[in-house]
């Protein structure tokens, strides 16, 4: 949900690609609505698909949703020049170039392999039990 207004930017040839959606009361908005739609549709294709799983919450609904849209917003921040996190409030990006983007992408890569990691252990497991 978080860059479809980027996308629709590239495809229109708009010279600023992050705008409201890319500010942290964006961020909230989207994340609110995320969770507040992701719930049942996860729920929903997680039955459709007969797929064993643990219960989601509306309070993991909330918390993966809200983590997902401002870290999102942070870490584009850290690598796009046309994003302004707090506007309304401030203007500017004081986050841009925090980190240089190619370590950005090492941690990104990084966190990827210990999630996906985790998952496999989870699920060795859980095959186990």
């Amino acid at each position: 949900m978080m860059d479809i207004e980027p996308l629709m930017g590239i495809i229109q040839g708009k010279p600023i690609l992050h705008g409201a959606t890319h500010t942290l009361a964006g961020a909230l908005l989207i994340g609110l609505a995320a969770a507040l739609v992701g719930k049942p549709v996860s729920t929903w294709v997680l039955r459709l698909m007969a797929t064993a799983h643990t219960a989601l919450t509306w309070r993991a609904s909330f918390a993966g949703a809200l983590l997902g849209t401002v870290s999102h917003v942070v870490l584009d921040a850290a690598m796009h020049s046309d994003i302004n996190p707090w506007r309304p409030i401030a203007d500017g990006n004081g986050l841009l170039g925090i980190v240089p983007i190619g370590s950005l992408h090492i941690l990104c890569v990084g966190l990827g392999c210990v999630g996906a990691v985790v998952i496999a252990m989870r699920a060795w497991h859980d095959g186990k039990a």
